[in-house]
């Protein structure tokens, strides 16, 4: 009687972790790689 409510609760949960996991990925890409930040050791040539 209530199964689907239990299975649109469960796939709203698998949801939630895969934009969860995708968040913290490219957060630590972000860190890794820098991304849309100066590099202070580079001389600007401007």
């Amino acid at each position: 009687r209530f199964a689907w409510l239990g299975s649109l609760g469960s796939c709203e949960l698998c949801y939630l972790f895969k934009v969860l996991c995708v968040k913290l990925h490219d957060s630590i890409r972000d860190e890794r790689y820098v991304i849309g930040k100066r590099l202070e050791d580079v001389p600007d040539d401007s």
